[in-house]
C-alpha cells in the first residue's frame, strides 16, 4: 500500500481489531473479557520514545514493510505481516480471519519536543514491540523510555472498545519509580552483612510497600538498555495477576497478595545449625 492510498488508509483508520473470551469470570457471569485478534487480553499500553530524529526514523519506516502510513489519523500503523509476521501470539497468525488481515499490532505517533508515541491493545504486544523496534530503529535516532499502562479488563459484551485516549493523556497516571523502593531498602539494610538477615529485615519493608493498591494508570521506566526486557516482562505480568483478581471479583487483591505467594520461595533460606 502506497503512504498516499487514501482509500486503504481509511479502512486503516476505521478497523477495529477486538475479541472476546470465554475465560472463567468466578461472580462476573454474563461478562465476555475482551480480548485482541491474536489472543491477548486487552490491556491498553503506550511506549513512550525520545525522538531524536524524526527524519530518520520516517526513512526507516518506509523501508519496513510492516509499517504503514495513515495521513487520516497521521499516524504509522505496525501491522501483522512481512517482519512482524515472525512474531508469537497467544494466537496464530492462521486464527486471524482471512478478511481481516493484516490487522494493527500498535500505532505510531509523532509528538511535539521530542517525543514518539506507540499505542498497543495487550501488554504482550508492548514487550514484543521494545524488542521488535530496537532491532530497526538506530538508538541515536529514537530511544524507548517509559510505559504507561491501563492495570483493567475489560467487558466486551458491552460493545464498548476502550482507547488509549479515553485513559491516558488525562494528567491521573501514577509515576512509578522501581528504583526508589531498591534504594530504600538498600539503606535501611546497609549495615546488616549476614544475608539471610538482610533479607528478613527487608522483607515487612518491602510488603509495607506492595500493601498500596496499584493505581488504575501507571508510567513508569523500562530501563531496556540497562536491564534487557525481563525487568518490563516480571513488571507487566505482576500488574496481569492483579487485574485477573479483579476481573474474578477480588477487588482488594494487590501486589502485597502477590508478594506473600512468591517471596518465600525466593527467599534464602536459614543454614542449619552445626
Amino acid at each position: 500500500m502506497s503512504i498516499h492510498d487514501t482509500t486503504n488508509s481509511q479502512s486503516l483508520a476505521r478497523r477495529v481489531e477486538v475479541s472476546e473470551d470465554s475465560m472463567p469470570r468466578g461472580e462476573n457471569d454474563g461478562r465476555s473479557l475482551l480480548t485482541t485478534m491474536t489472543k491477548e487480553i486487552y490491556m491498553l499500553a503506550r511506549l513512550h520514545y525520545d525522538l531524536l530524529n524524526p527524519e530518520k526514523i520516517s526513512r526507516v519506516f518506509l523501508k519496513l514493510r510492516c509499517m504503514k502510513h495513515d495521513p487520516v489519523r497521521d499516524r504509522w500503523v505496525w501491522l501483522y505481516e512481512a517482519e512482524a509476521k515472525k512474531l508469537k501470539f497467544k494466537g496464530t497468525y492462521k486464527d486471524i480471519p482471512i478478511e481481516r488481515r493484516p490487522i494493527v499490532l500498535g500505532a505510531f505517533f509523532f509528538r511535539n519536543k521530542g517525543e514518539m508515541i506507540l499505542d498497543l491493545n495487550s501488554f504482550d504486544r508492548a514487550i514484543k514491540a521494545v524488542v521488535f523496534f530496537d532491532k530497526y530503529l538506530p538508538r541515536k535516532a529514537a530511544k524507548v523510555k517509559d510505559i504507561t499502562v491501563l492495570n483493567k479488563f475489560h467487558d466486551g459484551s458491552k460493545g464498548f472498545v476502550p482507547k488509549h485516549q479515553d485513559f491516558f493523556d488525562k494528567g491521573l497516571e501514577a509515576v512509578i519509580d522501581p528504583d526508589g523502593l531498591i534504594d530504600d531498602l538498600r539503606r535501611a539494610t546497609s549495615t546488616i552483612e549476614d544475608p539471610i538477615e538482610k533479607a528478613n529485615a527487608a522483607y515487612p519493608l518491602m510488603m509495607e510497600g506492595f500493601q498500596k493498591s496499584i493505581s488504575e494508570v501507571e508510567r513508569m521506566p523500562i530501563h531496556f538498555y540497562e536491564d534487557g526486557i525481563s525487568s518490563l516482562k516480571g513488571r507487566l505480568s505482576l500488574r496481569e495477576i492483579i487485574a485477573m483478581q479483579h476481573w474474578q471479583g477480588n477487588s482488594d487483591y494487590s501486589l502485597n497478595n502477590v508478594f506473600e505467594q512468591i517471596l518465600p520461595l525466593i527467599l534464602p533460606s536459614p543454614k542449619p545449625e552445626k
